[in-house]
């Protein structure tokens, strides 16, 4: 969570995608909802990696996080909802994409270790 210094408010941030334009958007969809917002990102410049092009960040006050979220799930933005960090510090999709990681991981090195018993390294 960051903190607005001028107004001491902590921001949360609820959503996340790679255009700026789309960020505008979601934010004033969130304003016409009677959410304060700030957009936060930035642009890869034009001739860096393809496929990286930025990224971008709505955020809302904090006490008004969840209700955000759920403004936007029913608005059909929920793939690039963020979730809020639990306990551990990770989201629910964070602890999914490292237990596919680590499952990943496991079959490279079963598949390796088979081939190194046949004698096929």
């Amino acid at each position: 969570m960051a903190k607005e210094r001028r107004t001491g408010v902590d921001w949360e941030q609820v959503w996340q995608g790679t255009s700026e334009v789309e960020a505008e958007i979601v934010a004033g969809r969130l304003e016409a909802d009677g959410f304060r917002t700030v957009v936060r990102g930035n642009t890869m410049p034009e001739r860096t990696i393809v496929f990286m092009r930025g990224a971008w960040a709505v955020a809302v006050p904090a006490v008004s996080a969840e209700s955000a979220r759920e403004s936007l799930r029913s608005n059909g933005e929920g793939h690039n909802v963020i979730e809020p960090a639990t306990g551990a510090g990770l989201t629910s999709t964070q602890k999914e994409t490292l237990g596919f990681i680590i499952l990943g991981l496991l079959i490279l090195v079963g598949t390796g270790l088979v081939y190194a018993i046949r004698g096929e390294l």
